[in-house]
């Protein structure tokens, strides 16, 4: 069966902002595989309970296609496979919907889906 895909904008953020300290390429790194989890992009901590345990939820992702040279704080469209559908609920990944994109608990990036097929 294949998974759901969608079309995003997104911004991955320079190292001294929390992000990656290296760019992703999709000749070298063809399977990128973050999580996303839906909420606004301008959020740039993950929210933690009294008890430090994150309640956020975690959405598996994988990056498919982008653009060939890419840039710290540059908005480029991808593409991206919702990996682990349909065993995980990706309802919420609809048209509109802000995101980050993160590595473990890190935010490295943000974004928003412009389509959704599947």
């Amino acid at each position: 069966m294949d998974q759901p895909t969608v079309e995003a904008i997104a911004t991955f953020l320079p190292h001294d902002e929390g992000g990656r300290s290296t760019l992703l390429t999709f000749k070298s790194e063809p399977w990128y595989r973050p999580h996303i989890v839906i909420q606004d992009s301008a959020i740039r901590t993950a929210e933690v309970d009294e008890n430090g345990m994150n309640n956020e939820n975690y959405l598996g992702v994988e990056f498919i296609d982008g653009p060939e040279h890419l840039q710290f704080g540059h908005r480029d469209q991808y593409q991206l496979r919702l990996f682990y559908s349909p065993a995980v609920d990706y309802s919420a990944v609809i048209v509109g919907a802000e995101f980050t994109i993160r590595e473990g608990a890190r935010i490295v990036g943000f974004g928003t889906v412009l389509s959704r097929s599947g």
